[in-house]
């Protein structure tokens, strides 16, 4: 089986606040993520990113989870684009190393 590099993962036209919780659920769960994983990741609780996902809540929050999944962030006429080059595993991979259990 070949193996692929790293995954191009674009969000683009983001318009409205439900856009962009979407968003932030299709990234973690591209990356593998429960949004436990990504809560522990971000240094929030559980709940914070389910509300997120659901187009709620402040943006130091929606940074945070953005740079607890490695993503970029880009504005332009056409709205929001959120993008980030990562392999599947790379989250899983930052967890580990998190916690330590990485060998």
């Amino acid at each position: 089986m070949k193996k692929t590099g790293p995954q191009k993962i674009l969000v683009e036209n983001i318009k409205t606040p439900q856009q962009l919780g979407l968003a932030v659920r299709r990234l973690r769960r591209e990356l593998g993520l429960g949004q436990k994983e990504l809560s522990v990741m971000a240094s929030i609780r559980q709940p914070t990113v389910s509300e997120l996902e659901k187009g709620k809540g402040t943006l130091e929050t929606f940074f945070k989870v953005l740079q607890a999944m490695g993503s970029n962030l880009s504005l332009g006429s056409k709205g929001i684009k959120i993008s980030q080059i990562e392999s599947k595993s790379s989250g899983k991979k930052m967890l580990n190393l998190l916690f330590n259990e990485e060998k």
